[in-house]
This record gives C-alpha cells, structure tokens and sequence, in this order.
C-alpha cells in the first residue's frame, strides 16, 4: 500500500543518510583543484589557521577551541598518516568512513603524545604491513583524518600550533620513504549537488528520486552496506532501491510515488527529533552518551548525520546541549541569561583536555551563530 511504501521510504531514507551526508560533504571540501583554508583536494590535508568563522556551513557543531586538520583520502591505494610528537597539550584524529563509523580516534585521550605512522586501506586489500606502522583497514573506498589540535587565541600559541599542522602528512604507502610531490586528482565539474549549500540543503534538493539513484550507487561502488544491514536492504528492495542499479520510482504504483514525494522532510524532522533525546537528561541538558558506532540504530546514526557530522567517540567528547531555560522555556535572543557552576563543580576533563560554551542555531544544522563578538 501507499502507507506500506512510505514507511518504507523514510526508513531507508534514514539508513542511508549518514553516506549520503558524508559523501556531500567530501566533494564539497576535496572537489578543488587545490587547498585552500577549509577545502583541499583528496590526498592532502588543510589546517584551518584560526577557529572557522560564523559563517562557516562545512562541519557542523563546530568549536572554538581547537584548530581543524583535515584529509580525505581514496583507499583505492593504501595511505599513510603520520603525526609528530604533541606534549602538553590536547590532540586527537578522528578516522571515520563513509558510512561515518569512527573506525578509531587516536591522540590524547587513546594513544598518547607520541609520534605515529598510521597504515590506511581499503577493503580487499592483502598486502605486508610495513614495519613501525599501525594498520587500521577500512570497509569503504574513502574515508576522512578529521583532527583537532588545542589551540589559545594568541599570537603566540596559534604559531606552536600551526608548526605541528605542517608536520600532519598523508602519502601513498608506495611513495613512504621516498621523495613525493603531491598531485591533485581532476575536478568533477558536476556532482550532481550543490558544492556550496550546507549539507543538509543540498541532500533535501536531490529530492526522494535522487536521494535514492545516489544511495543506491554509492551502496553498489564505494561502500557497500555490511552484512548486517541485510534485513534493511531487503526491504528497501521492495521499492526497486538496489545497490548499483538505479532507482526508477516509474515502475510503482502512480499512488505508491504520490506517497513517496515529502519522504525527504518527513526523514529530516525524524532525525532532528531523534537528536534532541540522544543521551540522558541532566539538570535540563541531554548530556550525549553515544556516538561513532551505531550497530543497526539507523535513526541514531542519521541524527548524528543531520546535527553533528561526524560524531565522536564519547570517551573522547561529551557534547551537553539545552535550548531551554531553568524553567524549560525556549532560550531566546530577547533575553539575557547567566549559566552558574558552583566552585567545586566544574566540568571534569582530562587535565590536557577541555570544556567550553558555545551558541548555535539550531534551525538547519548546528552552525555558530553570527555576532558582535564574532
């Protein structure tokens, strides 16, 4: 029935959002003929110099805190990563796939100061792991470094800063050890997406028959959907979305693709919703107690997707957030608020670790909220 095929529809919409988001969001940031201060081509990292800016749509829940290190990388060839020593002061390297599954974060809170050589590839692949360098294999052909280097807003500490992000380096394993000059790869002229829209605004443009003709072949080539996704694949299979094949909504029902038209909004607003009961309720807060890795909880993943790409590990970060008052009214620009902590509770961190405040909109994404103070 029409209800049957839009459940459907806006399950699968859902499964498939975290790849989808994650896949606009690499050809936004590495469809560049070369790098610039928030894109670069696959390959090669950027290094924000300074916090992005208010007006910043590439990440969401951005902070202000740490300097952003970013590389996506095509494992059609292994890749090596290596990072130099970091004392004193908080790191971490967030190794994410397209399906946006945290494979590991490494730095501070996990593998320590040291300096690392980290060997990335693909699925298949059946080569010697050279010596001295920590393998990590990934089920998808891309896949994203996403760092994030401590940072004052001083002179002084954004150079000490801005010396280590010269020292993060990415090569292909072939050409480890040996002199290298990177290459960038062609630029697509057509995605088929917008390359300047907020992730979230150019997924909903593809439309459902879209969506799906993207899903379906990113599923059928790059990343292919793991085992225990079967039981979700076969039913996506009952509306013709097959990985590799194309999804044509002209062989169902005429009252089938009515149904299906506003699957896009009906999806988001679930996801969106999911977000704000992810965690447990603190003092009017949901403190976030999950995240990088979802098993089979599809809605949880895709709320991740649609309000703070990529998640992280939360033994690396915890994320409060609140848009209410004491009282549990909505927080409003009308008003001016204080936000109190008893002396003896402040928020516990790792001593090389951090905690901080910091407004956003909330209305299509989590993005910085542009002010006075910039």
């Amino acid at each position: 029935t029409p209800a049957q095929a839009k459940a459907i529809a806006v399950d699968a919409y859902i499964y498939g959002y975290s790849l989808m988001t994650t896949e606009v969001t690499r050809v936004q940031m590495s469809n560049v003929p070369a790098v610039e201060t928030m894109r670069a081509p696959t390959g090669t990292f950027f290094n924000v110099p300074g916090y992005p800016p208010a007006t910043y749509r590439g990440v969401s829940a951005s902070n202000a805190d740490t300097l952003y290190s970013l590389a996506w990388l095509d494992l059609s060839e292994p890749q090596v990563f290596t990072h130099p020593e970091i004392n004193d002061r908080f790191f971490t390297f967030e190794l994410v796939d397209q399906w946006m599954i945290v494979k590991d974060s490494v730095g501070t809170n996990t593998s320590g100061e040291q300096a690392m050589t980290y060997l990335f590839t693909g699925p298949d692949w059946t080569g010697t792991v050279p010596e001295g360098m920590t393998h990590l294999s990934f089920p998808t052909r891309h896949m994203v470094i996403l760092g994030r280097t401590y940072a004052l807003n001083t002179p002084e500490d954004l150079a000490k800063v801005h010396a280590l992000q010269a020292q993060y380096q990415v090569r292909p394993l072939s050409a480890f050890g040996e002199p290298y000059t990177f290459s960038a790869p062609p630029v697509d002229p057509d995605p088929g997406f917008s390359m300047t829209e907020a992730p979230q605004k150019a997924i909903l443009a593809l439309g459902t028959t879209g969506y799906f003709n993207m899903l379906a072949k990113l599923m059928g080539s790059a990343a292919p959907a793991p085992a225990e996704d079967a039981p979700m694949l076969a039913q996506m299979a009952k509306l013709g979305i097959i990985p590799g094949q194309p999804f044509d909504p002209g062989k169902l029902d005429p009252a089938v693709q009515a149904a299906l038209e506003d699957v896009p909004e009906v999806a988001l607003k679930g996801m969106v919703a999911k977000w704000d009961s992810l965690g447990k309720a603190v003092n009017g807060w949901r403190v976030t107690t999950v995240g990088g890795r979802y098993g089979t909880d599809y809605l949880e993943r895709g709320a991740w997707a649609a309000s703070g790409w990529p998640s992280q590990l939360p033994h690396v970060s915890v994320y409060p957030t609140t848009t209410v008052d004491s009282k549990g009214r909505k927080l409003s620009g009308a008003n001016n608020y204080t936000l109190t902590f008893k002396k003896d509770q402040m928020p516990p961190v790792n001593p090389l670790a951090f905690w901080s405040i910091t407004m956003y909109t909330i209305d299509d994404g989590l993005w910085f909220y542009p002010n006075e103070l910039n």
